[in-house]
């Protein structure tokens, strides 16, 4: 016989319900739909181009009372079984005739007993990409049975048919009982996209909506419930008020229990974002076909991975059955031997209810809840297609409420190895129910298989559980851009598939990035212009660099692309001087007067003159005093020399060349057979000359005076050395280091004085008043001497220099104002000879 509480169980568990599903695979990268029951925001910016659910099943059976050592489930290859065949042929303990005092686990605490049955049906479902945004559509037919509740006492008299005689004629109570089940189909639609994209973080947000179609639920609910069994088949009730509902889609139709197909329509939710750590970001971005920095979609690019969820938000409203109502049941003594239930379970228990019990005013309707669930999940990327992932599986109860179900709380860790068509996951669980197992699912291509509970299966754990699930999917996964000769031109866009080439071309080369394709260009390693087919001209001169013999510089075509600047058809490169038009006899440089002297070596290039004179006329000089007055003539002889008359002693002139444009190299200064001493001064603004002019019995020829020296009058460009040398000579601040700034002109004059060996220079050094008398004439020694130290490592020999110091003594500006100051601060430079 059949006792009432194992009944009322089966009553329910026609249909069933599964707990987390695909644990382990649902948390793959490459879960694609699947993966949206989890947490709706795994699909965006997934490892996905686009993929579909044909057909899947995950069932489920889970208690925490009754349970199978795993001895149980060891099985013998050569026993052969006489009772059973299949599956359980070849495990001996099921022919043992005392196979539930041997093997049944009977778990005697003081939990409460709940059971958890069932099965997922899925139906085609798919999701695709649309930018940023990813969609989904799922379909699932969903059961779920649960009792729970059920007090120790109740439990062991259910297990042992009420044969337990310890527990008869004593009044028990049980404080919380309820059993229910629903069946559902919903329909999902789901949108999910990239939320934050901070290069290191990435944070995506996804949500289902979904359609809920309610096809058959039922509950039965009791709290406090006082009962006693008299015996094995007395059972009294103790004004026990039950909550007792099932929608009309079970009904009783005469003799017959029929299903009716009623759609019970509602609205449920699911939420889950999704965190990703991706401290490696810029090594999957790469470019192709004229974009950059775009995103490796194949590519999975965190290092962790942390989800949240809230699922199964809502519920489903049902009309109640006609005959399903409340009851009050209150009765002593009652003969249960007879009661069965096995043939129209929904329609006897209505029956009973109605014949045995008190019927109480109750609701039209009920709301059954959705098994609500809160999860988290952890993903840690270890290399390569390695992984290990933790996921929080809580399900929310509600205890007190009559119309609910609910999931299993689970608590997984599972390593995994993945890849776009293989993976192998093998999860470790801990449930609510105190259980643990260890399992394994594969993905091969578009099949996924596995199990929860292979610890049991192979006789490793206890057996207080069982799963299986398979899906069929089609999956397109995203896929490395084809790109086989490496240019950054996808193959199917390229239009030179083996060859490397560039965007602008589709593919084909451009060599030299002269932006004309190879196959078009005739220097295809040169750079170079479409009008010239892409042959370079780099000197622009409409002559292509291959038949260009000066390609650097813009020439002529009758010099074959060597230039003539100044016309007197001599190229630059054979002209001397290819800025002025000159003659073949000169390399190119010019006699501009004719007199058989070429310009840069005749001292008068614009008027004739014999080349024994320099290319200059025997012109008359003249001496004249400040006002111009003459005051003496100057003879020129053969020789260059000049020859002065007899000149007033002590007294100041002025030396005009009226007749030279730039004046000559005057190496001593002549009156009849004596030479005539000159204290040298500077060059007037008005091209004069001054000088000092002394008695040579003032002067002691053995001992002369520093300032009485022959007079050398300097070129030009012999001046613009010394003037260079001097106004950018500088030092650091009070110190004799001189600065690189100043090295270029030291290093001309340095060369000016290597080109005349009989110069000397005269180096002086000068302060201005700021600080110590003493020190400032240290300072003005040792920045003479470091001008002359470093002359003299550019080749100048050091008995050609006079140093000179003199501190603060010789000031030429005003030591009272910044810029009479600066003037002071200085080192002066002069040519003797």
């Amino acid at each position: 016989m059949k006792k009432i509480i194992i009944t009322l169980a089966a009553a329910f568990s026609f249909l069933g319900a599964s707990a987390q599903d695909f644990l382990g695979y649902v948390n793959s990268n490459y879960a694609g739909i699947t993966g949206v029951h989890l947490n709706p925001a795994n699909i965006a910016n997934s490892r996905m181009k686009f993929d579909m659910d044909l057909a899947g099943l995950n069932f489920y059976v889970a208690n925490n009372y009754l349970g199978l050592k795993r001895e149980a489930l060891k099985r013998d290859k050569n026993y052969i079984s006489p009772n059973n065949t299949g599956f359980f042929s070849t495990y001996p303990a099921f022919d043992d005739s005392l196979f539930q005092e041997k093997y049944v686990i009977e778990r005697q605490d003081d939990r409460t007993k709940s059971v958890f049955l069932g099965q997922n049906v899925y139906l085609p479902s798919f999701m695709f990409n649309v930018g940023q945004n990813t969609f989904g559509f799922s379909w699932r037919l969903r059961n779920y049975f649960n009792v729970d509740g059920v007090e120790p006492n109740l439990a062991h008299q259910a297990y042992s048919e009420l044969l337990d005689s310890i527990q008869w004629d004593q009044k028990l109570t049980n404080k919380r009982l309820s059993i229910q089940q629903m069946v559902w189909a919903e329909y999902g639609i789901t949108w999910a996209r990239t939320i934050v994209e901070n290069k290191t973080h990435y944070l995506k947000g996804g949500l289902t909506g979904k359609l809920l179609q309610g096809l058959g639920a039922m509950y039965l609910f009791v709290e406090d419930l006082e009962y006693s069994f008299k015996n094995d088949d007395t059972l009294s009730l103790f004004d026990a008020k039950f909550q007792y509902g099932h929608s009309t889609n079970y009904e009783f139709d005469g003799s017959a229990l029929k299903y009716k197909y009623i759609s019970n329509i509602n609205f449920g939710l699911d939420l889950g974002v999704v965190y990703e750590f991706r401290p490696n970001h810029k090594d999957f971005k790469y470019d192709m076909d004229g974009e950059t920095n775009l995103d490796m979609k194949w590519q999975n690019k965190y290092k962790l991975r942390v989800g949240a969820s809230l699922l199964d938000v809502g519920g489903i409203r049902y009309k109640k059955g006609q005959y399903s109502n409340n009851f009050t049941a209150d009765i002593d003594m009652w003969n249960i031997q007879n009661v069965s239930f096995d043939s129209l379970p929904v329609q006897a228990f209505d029956d009973t209810v109605r014949n045995r019990f008190q019927l109480d005013k109750s609701e039209a309707s009920f709301k059954m809840n959705l098994p609500t669930a809160l999860s988290v999940q952890i993903d840690y990327h270890i290399w390569r297609p390695f992984y290990v992932n933790a996921t929080a599986y809580q399900a929310f109860q509600f205890k007190k409420n009559p119309n609910k179900i609910h999931d299993i709380s689970t608590y997984s860790l599972t390593p995994r190895v993945e890849g776009k068509w293989f993976g192998l996951y093998l999860p470790m669980s801990y449930n609510s129910f105190g259980n643990f197992n260890f399992g394994a699912a594969a993905k091969l291509g578009p099949i996924i298989f596995g199990t929860n509970s292979l610890g049991s299966i192979l006789g490793k754990t206890d057996l207080f559980g069982l799963d299986f699930y398979f899906l069929l999917k089609v999956p397109v996964p995203y896929v490395p851009v084809r790109d086989r000769d490496n240019d950054k031109v996808s193959d199917r866009k390229d239009k030179c598939v083996d060859k490397p080439g560039v965007w602008e071309f589709m593919g084909c080369p451009d060599r030299d990035g002269d932006h004309i394709e190879d196959k078009f260009d005739q220097c295809p390693d040169d750079p170079g212009l479409k009008e010239f087919n892409g042959c370079p001209d780099r000197d622009n001169d409409k002559i292509i660099d291959k038949e260009d013999q000066c390609p650097d510089d813009p020439g002529l075509p009758e010099f074959n692309g060597c230039p003539d600047k100044d016309g007197d058809k001599i190229i630059d490169k054979e002209d001397d001087c290819p800025d002025k038009p000159g003659l073949p006899r000169f390399k190119g440089c010019p006699d501009t007067d004719a007199d058989g002297l070429e310009d840069k070596v005749d001292k008068c290039p614009e008027k004739a003159g014999p080349i024994e004179n320099k290319g200059c006329p025997y012109d008359k000089l003249f001496l004249v005093d400040a006002k111009g007055n003459p005051i003496s003539e100057v003879q020129v002889d053969a020789s260059g020399n000049f020859i002065f008359a007899t000149l007033p002693a002590d007294t100041a002139a002025v030396f005009k060349l009226e007749t030279y444009n730039e004046p000559p190299e005057i190496k001593e200064v002549k009156v009849g057979t004596s030479i005539q001493f000159i204290r040298i001064a500077k060059k007037g603004k008005d091209g004069y000359f001054r000088f000092d002019i002394l008695k040579p019995d003032k002067v002691d020829l053995k001992k002369p005076k520093e300032q009485d020296v022959v007079v050398v009058i300097l070129t030009k460009e012999e001046q613009e050395v010394l003037k260079k040398a001097f106004d950018n000579l500088e030092f650091e601040t009070g110190k004799d280091i001189i600065k690189n700034e100043s090295y270029k002109s030291l290093d001309e004059l340095a060369e000016l004085m290597i080109k005349k060996p009989n110069w000397r220079l005269q180096i002086s050094g000068h302060t201005d008043n700021q600080g110590k008398p003493a020190a400032n004439m240290t300072l003005s020694k040792k920045r003479s001497e470091a001008v002359k130290k470093y002359l003299n490592s550019k080749g100048v020999d050091e008995k050609r220099f006079i140093v000179k110091w003199y501190g603060q003594t010789k000031p030429i500006g005003d030591n009272k104002t910044p810029e009479g100051r600066q003037k002071n601060r200085r080192v002066e430079m002069l040519i003797i000879e």
